[in-house]
């Protein structure tokens, strides 16, 4: 549901569809489908509004981050085309019990430090102006590739 206005539901699916709800009318204002180049459609994994209400996210089985939105896309123009976290290439092991773990460290990945961001390379970002940690909280969760 959108977090303040009531009359509005967005919805995604597998199926690579994106939808905005007018519930009164009982419409769609807004159709987006989640087609990536020579791979057919990604299927949305997840999709969520801002607490402004003013934009919303997607995520989708490729891993990609897609941001949805009113105004202009210039707070957005220096990040990389490409971002990673440096655990998610990392070997997973199972314990005894069937519990996943990270190899290296034998920890359950939700208990590891949050991770940092690197390129395709696994060469880390530079850190950028007016960011005081570069690391992610855990809250923040991240879509695995």
């Amino acid at each position: 549901p959108h977090p303040y206005d009531p009359r509005i539901m967005l919805s995604a699916g597998h199926d690579g569809n994106v939808f905005i709800w007018d519930l009164i009318r009982g419409t769609k204002t807004m159709h987006y489908f989640n087609m990536i180049e020579g791979q057919g459609h990604g299927a949305v994994f997840d999709c969520k509004f801002t607490t402004d209400g003013h934009r919303f996210a997607m995520t989708d089985s490729h891993g990609h981050l897609v941001i949805f939105g009113f105004g202009s896309s210039k707070p957005y123009e220096k990040l990389p085309d490409q971002v990673f976290f440096h655990t998610d290439y990392r070997p997973l092991i199972r314990d005894s019990n069937g519990f996943v773990l990270d190899e290296q460290t034998q920890q359950a990945p939700h208990l590891m430090p949050p991770p940092f961001l690197v390129d395709v390379d696994g060469n880390p970002h530079p850190p950028r102006e007016n960011i005081a940690d570069e690391h992610l909280v855990p809250q923040l969760g991240y879509v695995a590739t």
